[in-house]
Parts: structure tokens; sequence; C-alpha cells
């Protein structure tokens, strides 16, 4: 099955109303999860000394050709969105990936062997 084998989190404040998101992703497919559509759910939450509330929320869509699928994703959030607690607070992301298709495991994909004697 699909993993996400890397995903990070970065950002860029510059003025005006906006914090510019930055999520680096690194995907491993496997053979038969090629050339289908998947959904990539992002789920950005803030989190203070007390809590966690989620204050943003995105779907994007990739549909993978290579075995290995590195992306860079941009999200821009209204800051007052962001700060909404006194203080600084942490913010992380959490990614979630779903088939939006069926895969269809070839026969040589599976876990069955066959032997002629």
């Amino acid at each position: 099955m699909a993993k996400i084998i890397h995903g990070d989190l970065s950002h860029e404040k510059p003025e005006g109303k906006f914090i510019d998101f930055i999520i680096n992703t690194k995907i491993q497919f496997e053979e038969y999860e090629k050339e289908i559509d998947w959904c990539l759910q992002m789920k950005f939450f803030e989190r203070t000394w007390w809590r966690k509330k989620l204050f943003h929320e995105t779907k994007k869509t990739l549909k993978p050709s290579e075995l290995e699928y590195i992306e860079r994703f941009e999200e821009k959030i209204e800051k007052k969105k962001v700060d909404s607690e006194w203080g600084d607070e942490e913010v992380f992301v959490v990614l979630n990936l779903e088939p939006l298709q069926e895969p269809k495991k070839d026969s040589f994909q599976t876990n069955k062997c066959e032997v002629e004697t």
C-alpha cells in the first residue's frame, strides 16, 4: 500500500494578511498503485500549551506515474485563522492519503507462488 515516507512543513510570513505554508512530501507507491487518482488530505492544526485546534483543511488530487512521488504544496492561509491565541503557537499538519479509484493488482504482484514439476 502507498506510504507517506516524508513530510515537512515550513512557512513564510510576507507582509499582508496571509501566511504561506509549504509542505514537502515524499510518497512511495506500489507498481499497481500508479496511474490512478489519489487524494492527499492536509489538516492544519494550531497547538497551544493547553489544546490543539484544527484551523484549515485542504485536499489535493495526485496521479503518480512513478513509484516515488515527490511534491511541494503551497497553501496560503489568513493570519487571523492561524494566530487566534496570545503568544506564539506551534502549527503542524496531518497528512492522509487515500485512493480515489480501486488499485488493480496484477497476478504477478500477489503472494501466490506457482511451481511446475
